[in-house]
């Protein structure tokens, strides 16, 4: 691409309400981090990976660097665990300044403050850990050294643990469910529609969970339950048995059915798998 054809593009851009700037200075990266927590130990030249080309008024006339942020000691400052700080090397720090400090050989990023007795400290920015990460007096560390003021923040992949939109989602059916009660009549006819899933006695314990998950039957009332099953499917070939089924309720099969796993559940393979199966029926029944 020569410089004409770049020319167009910038004005293409600047037309369309952007800002392009060009990446034409050159800047460390290193394959380390520096901890938004409790310092950590620093690292080696090996630590250095490539250069990183970056438009010049990000740098102003500062030489710079680029470091990984490893916790969340900043996170209400913006800077959250994973993310990659580019800091400004210099000497000039205020009040306010999110800084790259070296303690003895340990590194961290915080805060900058000169309190009114002209002592320096180093503060985290984490309201709700606020008891663990304590402000850092560097009059009474030794061998303290300031490299740098982060100037820019490149936001992390923005994803969040599967776990916890599990755990969110599930929380939130369960309230729902608490405020559309399911009728009786619909919890038996379930009961008759899913029997013909059945193929082993134990099987009707999928069913029971399910129920006590989506708040029909009690937690706890296998024995209700059973009796159910025996009024609306007497003639049943695998009809329940309480005892058998209260042995089912261990390990990962004593928490919802969306919690089981099987790794820790009393069936392996193609039974856990059938498990599961008939639990998601159960809950497509009761729901239709």
């Amino acid at each position: 691409m020569d410089e004409k054809e770049l020319k167009e593009i910038f004005e293409f851009l600047q037309g369309a309400g952007a800002n392009p700037q060009l990446c034409d200075t050159e800047v460390p990266c290193f394959e380390t981090s520096v901890r938004a927590g409790l310092p950590t130990e620093n690292w080696a030249e090996e630590a250095f990976v490539e250069m990183m080309s970056l438009p010049r008024k990000m740098l102003v006339s500062n030489p710079a660097m680029i470091v990984d942020v490893n916790g969340d000691s900043m996170v209400d400052a913006g800077i959250s665990d994973g993310d990659r700080v580019l800091v400004l090397m210099t000497q000039r720090f205020h009040d306010g300044d999110i800084v790259v400090a070296r303690i003895d050989d340990c590194y961290t990023v915080k805060c900058f403050y000169e309190d009114d007795e002209g002592k320096h400290w180093l503060v985290a920015q984490n309201k709700e850990k606020e008891d663990e990460y304590h402000p850092i007096l560097l009059e009474e560390q030794e061998n303290v050294q300031v490299y740098g003021v982060v100037a820019f923040v490149m936001r992390a992949e923005l994803r969040v643990p599967t776990r916890n939109l599990r755990r969110l989602v599930s929380k939130e059916k369960e309230e729902r469910r608490k405020n559309e009660a399911v009728p009786e009549w619909k919890v038996r006819r379930t009961i008759r529609e899913i029997a013909g899933e059945i193929e082993v006695s134990r099987l009707w314990f999928a069913v029971y969970k399910m129920m006590v998950d989506l708040s029909v039957v009690d937690d706890g009332d296998i024995d209700g339950f059973c009796q159910m099953v025996r009024e609306e499917v007497p003639n049943h070939g695998h009809l329940p048995v309480t005892k058998d089924l209260q042995r089912m309720e261990v390990d990962s099969f004593a928490r919802s059915v969306v919690l089981w796993d099987e790794k820790d559940a009393p069936v392996k393979g193609t039974r856990f798998k059938q498990y599961k199966e008939i639990a998601r029926k159960t809950e497509i029944l009761l729901m239709r």
